[in-house]
């Protein structure tokens, strides 16, 4: 029996089969196994070597003896399998195996011994060896080592996988920590109608001022920081969004909780928060469905909604301020040109009516009288048409009678017929109101004879319930996109801009050779004939 502290054998003798196969169906490497026995006996090993040729194994082997043979033999090289002798003069399996546990080895330890109890086999297995053989069976050898090395690399693969797990989680994690939303995944049971949150990511912390762990599994804790009203919505949205199955959006207040309010409260300390939910579902087994999405805190681009909301309205009540100042000095300056030049040209009309019945010693100065006279009563006409331009005192009637003159004028301007028709004799509009659409229709006419090159014109104004309607029509060449984008935009919008002013409506539509037809609606608020 020799004694050596090691031996180490190259197996070239038998045939070159394929190594096992790891766990996965693959091999688990290309060369032979390399497998390091611990046994006193060369003879004892060359048995264990040749049985395993025999079982077509391919292995390169090495024998050692003692501890200090051992941690080298497992400093030098990477081994596939330690097959251990139990009792050693002066070594046991016992040992070996703490020394295999020391450095974390995942290869297969397999004791074989001539003797072993059944209470220190079992201590052995807990401590982490594979298995043991005794020597008296030693056919049992081979398949238990094949079984061993598919066990390692089972144990190898699912190592790994963990490994990848956690290092995947580690990313996810790190990336949805520093998103500026929360992602989740939430789960609906079809039969009970039940909701929970599976998954919450850290930014539940910024959103909602809670843990991930406060919210998950407790639909609850998030539903009682939204308003009542906004609960129903999202509920009905999400079982609406199942039968076709779509994605989804939606949109609410998130209020303070009563232990306080959530973290980096909105500008101005105001605790509310606007939350943004996006989600998309998918089937996740009978009667499950899982929602997947991420809730984004909006409220700065609510609070930059609403104040340019509280702009626009002021821009709005500033426009309705300006076109009233407008309409206002219109008035107050027909008013003054009606009073007062128009009475000076009166008055001049009947001096100059006076010199001319007066006997002329010189008749020079009746022609010079007669041309005063003209040019006096050119100076009546051009102050008289001032100021219709600026209020026709036909406004004072009502919209009715209004509407009519602008479709006359406009019949005796241009030459070609602009017919005009109500449903009532008489309307009651307010005077800001009743300016509002006389203003709408005449920058429509003027349209029309600026672009629609049109034959006729309809004027149709009719009282409803709650509304007073005007809607002129042309057999124009009709407008289209094109035409918008060359025309003053801003005299549509204009006219836009001042129905919406007064809470009504405005609409513009045409088509190639069929004309445009403008429509303008305004409510009847408090109306008041003038």
């Amino acid at each position: 029996m020799a004694h050596s502290s090691a031996t180490s054998v190259k197996e070239d003798g038998a045939p070159q089969e394929s190594p096992p196969v790891a766990g996965n169906g693959e091999p688990r490497h290309a060369g032979p196994l390399q497998i390091l026995f611990v046994e006193d006996s060369d003879f004892d090993c060359s048995l264990l070597v040749r049985l395993l040729r025999q079982s077509k194994f391919v292995f390169e082997w090495q024998r050692v003896e003692d501890e200090p043979t051992m941690r080298a033999a497992l400093s030098a090289r990477h081994w596939d399998a330690i097959i251990s002798d139990h009792n050693l003069p002066h070594f046991s399996s016992t040992r070996a195996l703490e020394i295999y546990n020391e450095q974390r080895l995942d290869e297969p330890f397999i004791i074989v011994s001539g003797e072993i109890g059944e209470g220190v086999a079992v201590e052995a297995m807990l401590a982490g060896a594979d298995d043991y053989v005794l020597k008296s069976r030693l056919a049992r050898l081979p398949p238990a080592l094949a079984r061993s090395l598919r066990d390692a690399e089972s144990r190898r693969l699912r190592r790994s996988a963990e490994s990848a797990l956690r290092d995947s989680e580690a990313r996810l994690r790190s990336i949805t920590s520093n998103l500026p939303g929360m992602l989740f995944q939430i789960a609906y049971d079809t039969g009970t109608r039940h909701w929970k949150f599976e998954y919450v990511s850290e930014g539940a912390g910024r959103i909602l001022g809670a843990l991930p762990a406060d919210l998950t599994g407790d639909m609850p804790q998030f539903l009682t920081r939204i308003s009542m009203e906004d609960r129903k919505s999202l509920d009905q949205l999400f079982l609406e969004s199942l039968d076709p199955m779509r994605e989804i959006r939606w949109q609410a207040k998130i209020e303070p909780d009563g232990a306080g309010e959530p973290a980096d409260s909105a500008e101005g300390g105001n605790p509310v928060r606007w939350v943004e939910l996006s989600g998309s579902p998918r089937a996740a087994g009978p009667g499950i469905v899982i929602w997947e999405g991420v809730i984004m805190d909006i409220t700065p681009q609510k609070l930059a909604e609403e104040a340019l909301m509280r702009s626009r309205e002021d821009i709005r009540a500033l426009s309705i301020h300006l076109e009233n100042v407008k309409e206002e000095e219109r008035k107050a300056i027909a008013r003054d040109i009606h009073d007062d030049i128009g009475g000076m040209l009166a008055s001049l009309k009947f001096d100059i009516s006076w010199l001319s019945a007066q006997p002329m010693p010189d008749e020079e100065q009746g022609r010079r009288i007669a041309s005063m006279a003209q040019v006096l009563e050119s100076g009546r006409n051009a102050t008289y048409r001032i100021m219709r331009d600026l209020r026709p005192s036909v406004l004072n009637l009502g919209i009715v009678a209004a509407v009519e003159w602008l479709a006359n004028e406009f019949t005796k301007r241009h030459n070609f017929p602009c017919t005009f028709s109500s449903n009532r004799e008489s309307i009651s509009l307010t005077d800001t109101h009743c300016t509002a659409m006389f203003r709408i229709g005449q920058e429509s006419l003027t349209n029309i004879v600026k672009h629609a090159k049109a034959t006729s014109v309809r004027i149709e104004l009719f009282e409803q319930s709650s509304a007073v309607t005007l809607e002129i029509t042309d057999n124009g060449a009709g407008l289209t996109d094109e035409n918008m984008a060359r025309m003053n935009r801003f005299g549509i919008r204009g006219m836009r801009e001042r129905a919406e002013n007064l809470g009504g409506w405005f609409e513009i539509h045409g088509s190639p050779g069929s004309g445009t037809s403008v429509m303008v609606s305004l409510p009847k608020v408090k109306a008041t004939q003038q």
